[in-house]
């Protein structure tokens, strides 16, 4: 995944993006949340904001994002999907400089953070 939203961010003038295992737990939480209820959302009632999730495995949200999906079959596809939303590329290509991400089920989340 990250040669991919790389190659996005570089064809936009964007500096790369490093992946973070951390914010990779934080992407896990969200998406078996989405797996559990069956619904696709960025709200969870366990746990609360994305701000308080990032917080909760040990990082400070200075400038985070989260993308969420449901039912794209590979990580292109998934990718594809997201950079056609404007709302998605924006977080893509946002000021972050760090990036998680998880699949559980069909359900997809990246968060994106600035250390």
């Amino acid at each position: 995944m990250t040669n991919t939203i790389n190659h996005y961010r570089k064809i936009n003038g964007k500096p790369p993006i490093v992946y973070s295992s951390k914010l990779s737990k934080a992407a896990l939480i969200q998406s078996q949340y989405q797996k559990n209820g069956d619904a696709l959302t960025h709200s969870n009632n366990d746990l609360g904001s994305l701000r308080l999730r990032i917080n909760a495995i040990g990082k400070t949200c200075t400038l985070c994002a989260e993308n969420v999906a449901w039912g794209q079959r590979d990580v292109k596809e998934v990718m594809e999907s997201w950079y056609k939303s404007p709302g998605h590329k924006k977080n893509i290509l946002s000021d972050t400089t760090e990036y998680g991400f998880a699949k559980v089920g069909d359900y997809w989340t990246q968060v994106y953070n600035r250390e």
